[in-house]
């Protein structure tokens, strides 16, 4: 087995193959990070969508909890959370439509935040 010392394929010297394995710990020169701005971007979409459909899940679970006692005023603390996490998955889309793939992956986690805050706020901890 040869091994190549770059990337135009001319044969290493022979003491550079001794201390070599089969299986080199360097990067290929073309190497790109599997996580572009536009893969982020369709994580923060994916994650803003399963924000809705966890807090909308929420008024089930409360419905199933509460029995007979549940409420309108019992659910709609979650359900003004998920307008919150559908509308800003609206805005994530529309960025990523636009090509603005850093805007929209920055709107997935500023999201993230703004529920955050919103639980504590008006739900409790």
């Amino acid at each position: 087995m040869r091994y190549f010392s770059n990337a135009d394929h001319t044969p290493a010297p022979p003491d550079a193959q001794a201390n070599h394995s089969p299986i080199s710990h360097t990067l290929p020169p073309n190497y790109t990070f599997l996580m572009t701005r536009e893969r982020w971007a369709q994580t923060g979409i994916t994650t803003q969508f399963l924000i809705v459909v966890r807090t909308l899940g929420e008024c089930f679970r409360l419905r199933h909890v509460h029995g007979a006692n549940f409420s309108v005023a019992v659910a709609m603390p979650y359900v003004g959370g998920a307008l919150i996490a559908a509308c800003s998955c609206r805005a994530g889309v529309t960025l990523y439509f636009f090509r603005r793939y850093t805007l929209s992956a920055w709107t997935a986690l500023a999201t993230v935040v703004i529920l955050l805050l919103y639980k504590i706020m008006m739900i409790g901890w």
